[in-house]
């Protein structure tokens, strides 16, 4: 009898964030991540006991994909950046991008993601002296607009000459509008 096939964590993760990103989490299946590795499924339960444990890291390694379009470009205004990032990755794995969001918003927030947000956000001279609620508004706000601006970018709704240069700038002046009034807020 032949050696059954053995698969790293991260072989696997490799193989089933490759067809999430092509069929979205729904599509992701573990057969299909078997056959994109040449096996049988036995093998990749021994790394994940179900697929639901397999999602929640596809989409932990989603997330992963923003901080690193944003660690590439870290400044003393990455929190910022980060809506370069998200556009970036929305149009890099679409189908994934909006699969990820949906599931987000159906489940517990993940507080290592938000800790490593507010750290983010506290690094930034204009955030640095708001509380903890308070980022966590403005942070909603942003991610609201930005999503926003993507469904619009999905849809076919923006105009067709909107380059990613007239996108970042007009999520980067809206960000500034926002804290500037969140900051104003403050000081009545």
């Amino acid at each position: 009898m032949a050696r059954r096939k053995e698969f790293s964590k991260k072989d696997i993760l490799g193989a089933a964030f490759e067809i999430a990103c092509r069929d979205g989490l729904e599509g992701t299946s573990m057969r299909k991540i078997a056959t994109l590795l040449g096996s049988s499924v036995a093998p990749l339960y021994i790394s994940y006991t179900n697929r639901e444990e397999l999602i929640k890291e596809i989409v932990a390694k989603a997330h992963n994909e923003v901080f690193k379009f944003q660690e590439e470009k870290i400044s003393e205004n990455s929190y910022y950046q980060r809506g370069e990032s998200l556009l970036l990755v929305a149009k890099k794995y679409p189908k994934l991008f909006v699969d990820v969001i949906s599931y987000d918003s159906k489940n517990e927030p993940d507080q290592k993601l938000i800790s490593t947000l507010l750290s983010i956000m506290r690094k930034d001279d204009k955030l640095c002296n708001f509380s903890d609620n308070q980022l966590l508004r403005i942070h909603s706000k942003i991610d609201l607009f930005i999503f926003g601006v993507i469904s619009a970018l999905y849809s076919g709704l923006l105009p067709s000459d909107a380059t990613d240069k007239y996108l970042l700038d007009l999520i980067r002046t809206t960000q500034d509008d926002i804290v500037t009034g969140e900051i104003k807020r403050n000081s009545l």
